[in-house]
């Protein structure tokens, strides 16, 4: 493959970076598989960085100088890759809604302090509808396969990003996949390891944990559970994307706590809590846990995700009255591209209603049902936010 690609090259006196991609044929039965020329791009790839770390060149250096006419003095039979290098893509988009980009203001950026970082934006930028919703790159490079993968998803357990969502956890679930771990993984699993960590949820261990570390750090919940007399009790209120969980625990010496989530009971002793990690013992049982906080958001790992809980104890809690299967509703910041119906129009069910525009993609939107349509308010081009209503339908 190494030789074709020269050939090629060579063949249309191509003097420039580049790159010749092929598809291989896998399922072949012979010992060297097949393979097959798909295309040539004639400039870097934003995979370069890969080839740039297993090569320890600089690929944009050496595309400038050849276009100033200057002699590279490379020995190609010299150029010897090492170790691996692997690239992850940081975009702002959000795995459990189909991957749709997911514009708006970073809140809060952190980085890690390791590996090569080819990041545009940082805190307080804007991640706007109408440009690729790329963050950067994360590159790591290691002596083997694994020691690469495990470095990547270290790196990408060790990011933050408040604000926008991003792909960061998807990347990190699919990196501590069985398929990627043992190179078995193809393009078609992405879908089906896409569709399981849409379903992933917080076990009751994490939420222990996350409730656990609020008992801990807050001195509210310090002064009510651990009285002179060593006994209280108290409740905790998280939310984890959507869903909210109303924790029960009591205990009668500070030590050893009883929990009940929802229908469900547990004695929690030997609690031990570091900056990064918690430990206990859940029904006799050892859980070891990472952790970190940033801004009362409390994030457990497990499998390379992110868990993430809000602390809303003793909040107010208003009537959050639900979207109505009536309602268009949308999905994602962006703008209106078309609007397909007028007040007062009957609309069947299923029917295009209203186009959006956002990250150089178009959304279209249906009627939930069948009716007549009301509560039109935009025009083709206003800007719209995620979550506002467009349109109901009586």
């Amino acid at each position: 493959m190494y030789k074709a690609a020269i050939d090629i090259a060579n063949k249309i006196d191509y003097q420039s970076l580049g790159t010749i991609e092929f598809i291989v044929d896998v399922q072949s039965n012979k010992s060297d598989p097949p393979f097959f020329f798909l295309e040539m791009n004639t400039r870097l790839q934003v995979e370069h960085p890969v080839t740039e770390e297993i090569l320890n060149m600089d690929l944009v250096e050496l595309q400038i100088n050849i276009a100033l006419g200057k002699s590279l003095n490379i020995d190609s039979n010299k150029v010897i890759p090492r170790g691996h290098a692997i690239e992850a893509r940081i975009y702002a988009e959000d795995p459990k809604n189909d991957f749709l980009p997911s514009p708006g203001d970073i809140k809060y950026l952190d980085l890690p302090t390791v590996g090569r970082l080819d990041f545009g934006v940082r805190s307080g930028d804007q991640i706007s509808t109408f440009y690729d919703p790329m963050l950067g790159k994360i590159i790591i490079h290691g002596d083997s396969r694994e020691k690469a993968r495990a470095h990547l998803a270290a790196c990408l357990k060790g990011m933050y990003v408040q604000g926008v969502e991003s792909n960061k956890d998807f990347l990190g679930y699919v990196l501590n996949s069985k398929l990627f771990k043992k190179d078995m993984i193809q393009i078609t699993d992405l879908d089906n390891l896409a569709l399981q960590f849409k379903t992933l949820l917080p076990e009751s261990i994490e939420v222990i944990g996350a409730a656990l570390i609020i008992l801990y750090s807050e001195s509210q919940f310090k002064n009510k559970m651990w009285r002179l007399w060593g006994s209280g009790a108290t409740n905790i209120s998280l939310k984890q994307s959507e869903k909210n969980y109303e924790i029960k625990i009591s205990s009668s010496d500070g030590q050893k706590f009883q929990f009940k989530i929802e229908d469900k009971s547990f004695k929690v002793e030997r609690v031990l809590l570091t900056k990064k990690t918690i430990s206990f013992d859940a029904d006799k049982r050892l859980v070891n846990l990472e952790f970190s906080v940033n801004e009362k958001k409390i994030s457990l790992f497990r499998q390379g995700v992110a868990f993430t809980f809000e602390n809303h104890t003793n909040l107010y809690k208003g009537n959050e009255k639900d979207v109505q299967e009536s309602n268009i509703v949308a999905p994602i910041t962006g703008s209106i591209a078309k609007i397909m119906v007028k007040n007062g129009q009957m609309i069947s069910k299923d029917e295009p209603a209203i186009f959006i525009e956002a990250m150089k993609m178009e959304y279209q939107m249906v009627a939930p049902k069948s009716g007549k349509v009301s509560g039109v308010k935009n025009k083709k081009g206003d800007l719209i936010e995620k979550g506002e209503i467009l349109l109901e339908i009586e």
